[in-house]
């Protein structure tokens, strides 16, 4: 059984109704008086002609949803985020970037608090840890900013890695008198 044969004016409308990706596919079908399935096959070959400029459409986002991503960005995967809100991994990731939003505050954000805190005589690692960031990118920052920090001898470094450390606790019973 062969379908009836398509116009130019329906292709162009075709090509038109993927650029502006503002409607369904089920909108498209009423319109031309054709089934979903015949306008994705259609759409499947004029992306193979060059003489089309046919991409793939994509479900806009909602502002409930970038609304939603805001506010778990930093809690939840990309994963976690794309299963409720029935997306790809990767279309979070890449939305969330678009929109500037970032799991992880910038240094420059940090930049009073660490100058703060290097005056005050805190090593890199001290500041780190008491903002809770990587102790290299709190050095890194600090070497490119020319923050003036202050170094740990390797007694001081030792006597602070021990008071930290858990190991003597956890293998007591090495010690016993």
């Amino acid at each position: 059984m062969v379908g009836k044969h398509w116009t130019e004016d329906e292709l162009i409308y075709l090509e038109y109704f993927v650029f502006e990706n503002d409607s369904k596919l089920k909108e498209a079908s009423c319109f031309l008086g054709r089934s979903v399935n015949a306008i994705r096959k259609k759409l499947s070959q004029l992306r193979k002609n060059k003489d089309y400029n046919v991409g793939y459409m994509h479900r806009l986002w909602t502002e409930e949803e970038l609304n939603f991503i805001k506010r778990n960005y930093t809690q939840m995967t990309y994963e976690d985020i794309a299963k409720k809100l029935n997306r790809g991994a990767a279309a979070v990731e890449l939305i969330a970037r678009e929109n500037g939003i970032r799991k992880h505050k910038k240094l420059k954000d940090f930049d009073t608090e660490i100058r703060e805190l290097a005056t005050s005589g805190y090593c890199p690692a001290e500041i780190a840890r008491e903002l809770n960031i990587k102790a290299g990118s709190v050095r890194s920052y600090m070497i490119a900013q020319n923050i003036n920090y202050r170094t740990l001898s390797k007694s001081e470094s030792l006597i602070r890695a021990r008071e930290r450390s858990t190991w003597k606790e956890t293998n007591s019973f090495l010690f016993k008198d």
